[in-house]
């Protein structure tokens, strides 16, 4: 019998071909898993096949011509009318809007545009917040567009698929269509009515700030904080009784801070038979800038509310030029044309029929006295 024996030898080599071909599949494969991954973590690609002109493209031609809109959502029902060239809210009796906000929101529903058509049966409307009408859900909005006494626009906004980078993605739908769209846009509509004021109507940055003084009348007291010049960085008391020093050197600033971070919470029009009105006026506040404006506060209660009362006025005497010495200071911004100080004037000028809610802290910095920021010095 023979008996066959054989002796493989394996080279070195070959099982180094044989290593770096199972390393080869393994690296093959995870690239392969970790492709699938990333194609499943990708966001939804939306047909780009349909139509993708802008949906109000039309509104371009007549934006001039917009007198009238009204917003709908499960909490709130407002409207926005056009009296001339200005904007009013009519549940505030006809308070003036933020024109900016108007346009913007305009022009960004204007860039809005279709990308994608869902089919999706009228039962499911209430899931992506295109129902109408509202159940609790905040995020839809239903919008109406006029022209005098057309309708140029009827349409609800739903709910969000996300947020891009640059853009957000809403289902969308025609009221008196049946077919649901996906919208890109950069809208961000206000849920309360109140929210379309300009905010900032009476803020005044405390770089500009000369002057602060407050009159106490319960008390019968008044104290009055004031900078040297435009460039100077802090306040000092003015009058600062013998024997007496500040509490804090900070707090002055945080005083004359109170007009640049004023948050206007609600407005009330001035009572036509104010004279029969309990008004309470309790302190007046006087604010000067360098460069020229002056606001007349009054701190009023009716009943348990207290509101402020404001004026604006234009004044060159109040206005103090920056010196050669001061314009090459880096860092100081640039002082308001005494031009640009009139228009501010004007575009506050309104806010003398309106009383104000302001929030909180503010309110709280204004009713401080003068015992509030002094402190007897022990060794005197």
């Amino acid at each position: 019998m023979f008996h066959l024996e054989e002796n493989i030898n394996i080279s070195p080599t070959r099982v180094k071909y044989m290593s770096n071909k199972k390393y080869i599949f393994r690296f093959t494969f995870f690239l392969t898993i970790l492709a699938l991954a990333i194609m499943l973590s990708l966001p939804k690609k939306y047909n780009t096949s349909i139509d993708t002109k802008k949906i109000f493209a039309g509104l371009t031609e007549e934006i001039q011509n917009v007198s009238n809109m009204t917003f709908e959502n499960s909490s709130a029902k407002y409207q926005l009318k056009k009296n001339y060239q200005n904007w009013t809210l009519k549940g505030y009796n006809n308070y003036p809007a933020d024109i900016k906000k108007i346009n913007a929101f305009l022009l960004n529903l204007i860039e809005s545009s279709f990308i994608d058509i869902k089919d999706i049966d009228s039962e499911n409307y209430k899931k992506i917040g295109v129902a109408y009408p509202f159940e609790l859900d905040n995020e839809s909005m239903k919008v109406k567009i006029y022209k005098e006494d057309k309708i140029l626009y009827d349409f609800i906004i739903g709910k969000s698929l996300g947020t891009e980078k640059n853009f957000k993605v809403n289902y969308f739908r025609n009221f008196d269509e049946e077919k649901v769209y996906l919208l890109k846009n950069t809208l961000d509509i206000p849920i309360k009515e109140f929210q379309w004021i300009n905010e900032d109507i009476i803020k005044i940055a405390r770089w500009r700030i000369k002057s602060v003084e407050i009159k106490d009348i319960v008390k019968k007291t008044r104290f009055k904080i004031y900078r040297d010049n435009y460039a100077s960085r802090n306040y000092k008391f003015d009058n600062l009784p013998k024997n007496y020093s500040l509490i804090n050197n900070f707090s002055l600033n945080s005083l004359a801070s109170v007009f640049e971070s004023l948050k206007i919470l609600d407005v009330t029009p001035v009572p036509l038979d104010s004279d029969n009105v309990s008004a309470e006026i309790k302190k007046n506040v006087t604010v000067e800038t360098f460069d020229g404006l002056m606001l007349k506060l009054e701190l009023l209660s009716i009943g348990k509310t207290q509101y402020i009362k404001i004026y604006a006025k234009s004044d060159v005497a109040i206005r103090e030029e920056l010196s050669e010495s001061e314009e090459k200071i880096v860092g100081i911004p640039n002082m308001k044309s005494f031009k640009e100080v009139i228009d501010e004037q004007e575009k506050i000028r309104f806010t003398a029929n309106w009383l104000y809610k302001i929030d909180e802290d503010s309110l709280s910095l204004l009713n401080k006295s003068k015992s509030d920021y002094l402190k007897k010095n022990i060794n005197d």
